[in-house]
């Protein structure tokens, strides 16, 4: 829940205003959030996961651990953290959880 909430709250913090921020949850246990902010650069998709890491630096209220809060949690739940740009314009956060099996 905390990655997930971490991800909307990056999204919405760098998204336009009045912008839909977008979930979509899957059955083979990814989650993904989307937004139609500005993207982010290659070089910031090496950055953005290290804690403390900020664009803005001179931001308030932003600590820089919210996306390396997400990328430990899927670590301590054996899932990846995935991130790219929407062909739309924005970025695409993609948590790829393993499915619990289904029980019949």
């Amino acid at each position: 829940k905390r990655a997930i909430r971490n991800l909307a709250e990056n999204a919405i913090k760098h998204a336009p205003r009045d912008t839909v921020v977008e979930f979509v949850v899957e059955e083979d246990g990814t989650v993904t959030v989307m937004d139609r902010g500005p993207g982010i650069s290659s070089e910031e998709r090496e950055l953005i996961f290290q804690r403390f890491w900020r664009r803005d630096r001179n931001q308030q209220g932003s600590t820089g651990l919210g996306l390396s809060i997400v990328q430990r949690i899927a670590e301590l739940h054996g899932a990846t953290v995935e991130v790219q740009n929407r062909v739309l314009g924005g970025a695409q956060f993609s948590l790829h959880f393993v499915a619990a099996a289904k029980t019949a």
